[in-house]
């Protein structure tokens, strides 16, 4: 599978994905969103909340299979 980059001048996450999501010409998408996941509970309020807007934002707007892959570190 390629990693294709999806560029946005404003830098945001939603809009840009589910464009590109709705513009694929196969019939179902699945889009794997890999997270890391830490070890120690104050590390956990440090990291960022994007794969959790990514995976909500796609499966309101699209009929895209969503799974995160959460990685421990």
């Amino acid at each position: 599978m390629p990693l294709i980059g999806v560029a946005d001048a404003h830098r945001r996450l939603g809009r840009p994905l589910v464009g590109f999501v709705r513009g694929l010409s196969a019939e179902r998408a699945a889009v794997l969103i890999a997270e890391v996941e830490p070890v120690r509970l104050w590390q956990r309020a440090l990291r960022n909340q994007r794969g959790v807007l990514i995976d909500r934002v796609l499966r309101r707007h699209t009929d895209a299979v969503v799974r995160r892959l959460r990685l421990p570190v």
